[in-house]
């Protein structure tokens, strides 16, 4: 993917702040299903 362990990071942090995903763990559970696909949709 061309990514470094700080991009995800960081971006993984943006999602939880924004409340997209919840994280527990090694559990992650997307929240906001409609803004990840309007994100991917970019």
């Amino acid at each position: 993917m061309g990514t470094t362990r700080e991009t995800i990071s960081r971006t993984l942090r943006e999602f939880r702040e924004k409340r997209w995903i919840t994280m527990q763990g090694s559990v992650w559970t997307i929240t906001d299903e409609d803004a990840i696909r309007r994100l991917a949709a970019l």
